[in-house]
């Protein structure tokens, strides 16, 4: 067994443990966030953990989000566009391996803003997507040849011109 190092101690059952420098608790390794170093020596990486554990170390990040809010959103609006293609599929990932909680997300967006539901709705019917064409037609992604979709299409817009010409013709 490894003698502890400063600032760690040994608890029960042989499991160390570590007094965080903010609050002054002794906690599990587990409790303290792992900070990877890069700058140190190129081409090495060097991981230790933080000084402080992963509440205090929560709470003092939050603290410096709101005192520079606009720095904060700048520096991750960079990253993001830096790694874009790699945000983009881990959300697609997320959402696969989680769908009954996206699922449940949509379900509570849509009963606190109904009337997003209803622009997007009429942005349907008004470009003729072909969301609405395949529900025009009764039919799923998966069986629904394109062919098809701009025929139905031509026909509700030949619907359409009909109903405007009868509403001029009647004085509307």
């Amino acid at each position: 067994m490894s003698l502890p190092t400063l600032n760690q101690e040994v608890g029960a059952g042989n499991t160390a443990t570590k007094r965080c420098t903010k609050c002054g608790e002794a906690k599990a390794l587990s409790e303290f966030p792992v900070v990877k170093d890069k700058k140190s020596t190129p081409g090495k990486v060097y991981s230790y953990l933080h000084s402080h554990c992963r509440g205090c170390h929560a709470e003092r990040a939050s603290k410096w989000y709101y005192a520079n809010k606009t720095r904060a959103l700048r520096k991750c609006k960079e990253i993001y566009e830096r790694n874009r293609s790699a945000h983009l599929l881990h959300a697609k990932e997320w959402k696969a391996k989680n769908q009954e909680k996206v699922r449940i997300a949509k379900r509570k967006y849509k009963k606190a803003h109904p009337e997003c539901d209803l622009k997007r709705l009429h942005w349907h019917i008004k470009t003729l997507s072909d969301y609405y064409v395949r529900n025009a037609l009764r039919l799923t992604v998966a069986n629904a040849p394109p062919e098809l979709i701009a025929i139905k299409r031509e026909q509700l817009l030949i619907h359409r011109a009909r109903k405007q010409l009868k509403e001029k013709a009647n004085g509307k």
